[in-house]
């Protein structure tokens, strides 16, 4: 509770900090404050737990077209510690503070490039998703992203390597496309490698279709791995109206699919996703989420509740 409390008024000087500091013309700052409380269970295991996640972004204008960029990230945990998004054997098992992205940004005239230490996603982030981690050991990646567009497609490039304490380097490469093909309609493709000891190859197919004010959504992808390669999901989203939404998404994604188990979804877990957003004002939103789950190798049954408040400043 002491690092839940600690980790709570660095989120409040923060935020002040940060506020008194964006009249300055050069530097802006920008982020968001989560607060969660959920309900795992896990056949004989019942667990509950609470936390607070804030990021603090900084970005300094050099010119025009070059800026430079940080991040302070820190995650305390209550209850029972569950739901950290950092690794809890490289901090510690109840809370995190680290200074986790920086780097430099340069505009051109088609492309934007990112060189630095930072996350990312691909397609619809089956094979790839780390943008809700925080600090080492949790796949980001140190070198250049580059993204912009060709014609009527768009295109994201990435070599980097993954960002770890110990072991040998990973390098990361990925080549991401997407485009739209008609009216409501997106398309995409992705392929990946992780280098090194893993040595894997990895790619993906999606698509989605907007009708209105539901979004239908799929991908699939697979890994050159010689078992557990394969992973798909499907998805439905709603807007009821400017506030309102809510979505449902069916998974399954083995264990060898996506990249180091970074997945949008459950690593290793087949089952549907249930969700509902309420937002409150322009910038705080809450949501109620509920998933049911199977692992695919041996079937064991997970659930989880949780609801969550997030602030955007």
């Amino acid at each position: 509770m002491k690092r839940m409390i600690t980790v709570a008024l660095a989120s409040m000087m923060l935020l002040t900090f940060s506020t008194a500091m964006a009249a300055s013309p050069s530097v802006n700052f920008d982020g968001s404050v989560l607060t969660q409380y959920r309900w795992d269970d896990a056949g004989a295991n019942s667990l509950t737990g609470g936390k607070i996640f804030l990021r603090l972004n900084a970005n300094a204008q050099i010119s025009d077209d070059v800026s430079l960029y940080t991040r302070f990230a820190a995650e305390g945990l209550t209850g029972d510690k569950i739901g950290n998004d950092f690794d809890k054997g490289y901090y510690s098992n109840s809370s995190a503070t680290t200074i986790d992205r920086w780097g430099i940004i340069i505009k051109g005239k088609d492309f934007t490039y990112k060189v630095g230490r930072q996350d990312g996603a691909l397609g619809q982030g089956l094979i790839y998703d780390s943008t809700g981690y925080m600090g080492i050991n949790e796949a980001a990646l140190d070198g250049l992203i580059a993204w912009g567009k060709s014609g009527d497609t768009n295109l994201t490039f990435v070599v980097t390597k993954v960002w770890a304490a110990s072991g040998p380097t990973l390098p990361a490469y990925a080549i991401d496309a997407s485009s739209s093909p008609a009216k409501g309609w997106k398309w995409g493709g992705t392929l990946a490698r992780l280098g090194g000891d893993v040595d894997t190859n990895y790619w993906a197919i999606n698509t989605a279709y907007t009708d209105g004010k539901a979004t239908f959504g799929g991908e699939y992808g697979q890994s050159n791995n010689a078992s557990q390669n394969k992973g798909y999901a499907l998805s439905v989203n709603h807007s009821f109206d400017n506030k309102n939404s809510a979505y449902l998404i069916y998974s399954r994604v083995e264990a060898n699919a996506s990249m180091a188990g970074f997945t949008a979804y459950d690593s290793n877990g087949k089952g549907i996703y249930y969700g509902l957003d309420h937002k409150i004002t322009k910038d705080s939103t809450i949501s109620l989420f509920y998933k049911d789950m199977k692992t695919v190798d041996t079937g064991e049954k997970s659930t989880s509740l949780r609801t969550t408040f997030t602030y955007k400043f």
